[in-house]
């Protein structure tokens, strides 16, 4: 189990701190690069996450590998984890709002699940939860339909 420490939000929990004194979670230190990360980022902000990312450990047998990443400003990240997949997959969303505009070039949390769309493993996303009034008129309001 990698946590990775973009803001703190999971190494100040008790369960999360415990496994990391236990050796049972490993942290990744990207608290200097959460600030740039936290909702957007640009490409350059990116690939420095990318590159670190890649320094984290990987499981050494078959099974998944777990990420923590903390707080809902930074699920726009999903398509680094993602990356490595080579079998095809589901992807299943859960959100508040579908994060399926287009806001090129940068990449943020409300245009995440088109990035990921364009994976080669990437099959199809589901989402579920939205209520927010992105629903209305998504057309107008960027929205990949």
């Amino acid at each position: 189990m990698n946590i990775l420490d973009l803001d703190h939000s999971l190494t100040g929990q008790a369960p999360i701190a415990r496994r990391l004194a236990s050796g049972r979670a490993t942290r990744l230190d990207l608290l200097d690069l959460g600030p740039k990360l936290r909702l957007w980022s640009t490409e350059k902000t990116w690939k420095r996450f990318v590159e670190r990312l890649a320094q984290r450990p990987r499981p050494r047998d078959a099974r998944p590998e777990i990420l923590f990443v903390g707080s809902g400003d930074y699920h726009h990240l999903t398509p680094a984890f993602l990356a490595d997949l080579k079998e095809p997959v589901s992807l299943i969303h859960f959100d508040n709002h579908p994060d399926w505009v287009r806001f090129a070039p940068k990449r943020h949390c409300g245009s995440w699940v088109n990035r990921a769309l364009k994976m080669p493993a990437i099959q199809r996303i589901v989402t579920l939860g939205p209520c927010s009034d992105d629903l209305h008129n998504p057309q107008l309001r960027g929205g990949n339909l």
